[in-house]
């Protein structure tokens, strides 16, 4: 499955995060299904980060979310901390 990750640091770390829940041979099979399902690279990366939300806990997602509206690099004060 790595190799399906293009060898990209982030997409394997993320995977291994996936699989790191599943414990059986079923559920890497699923995993590795929904990756194979993805042609070209920029979208295999999606595929993983998108796999990787949906791990998530229902707690965390909506942070997740929430700091999708910052730009790279921006700083984050303690009151948007508090407000999310």
């Amino acid at each position: 499955m790595v190799g399906k990750c293009a060898n990209l640091p982030l997409a394997i770390s993320l995977l291994r995060g996936i699989l790191s829940n599943r414990k059986s041979n079923e559920e890497w099979g699923l995993v590795n299904q929904n990756i194979s399902g993805v042609e070209n690279l920029k979208n295999k990366i999606q595929k993983v980060m998108y796999l990787s939300y949906l791990d998530l806990p229902y707690y965390l997602k909506p942070c997740f979310l929430y700091m999708g509206m910052y730009k790279e690099d921006e700083v984050i004060t303690a009151i948007d901390q508090c407000l999310m």
